[in-house]
């Protein structure tokens, strides 16, 4: 039997393709590997998590 080999294939509306850089100091970046290390998360996952949480809190309070 011939299993797929390699990841599978992600849809296009799903790659991520934009890189958004931030400037940071040594130390800010060492306290965000840590807090993402400690939510099990790629540095990139956990700021990806947590900016899209704070940019949707802030769309709704801009609504009300």
């Amino acid at each position: 039997m011939n299993l797929p080999r390699g990841r599978p294939t992600i849809p296009p509306h799903e790659r991520l393709t934009e890189r958004i850089e931030v400037r940071a100091t040594e130390a800010d970046r060492v306290e965000l590997e840590k807090a993402a290390e400690i939510a099990e998360l790629s540095l990139s996952d956990w700021i990806r998590d947590r900016l899209q949480a704070a940019a949707k809190r802030e769309l709704r309070r801009a609504k009300q």
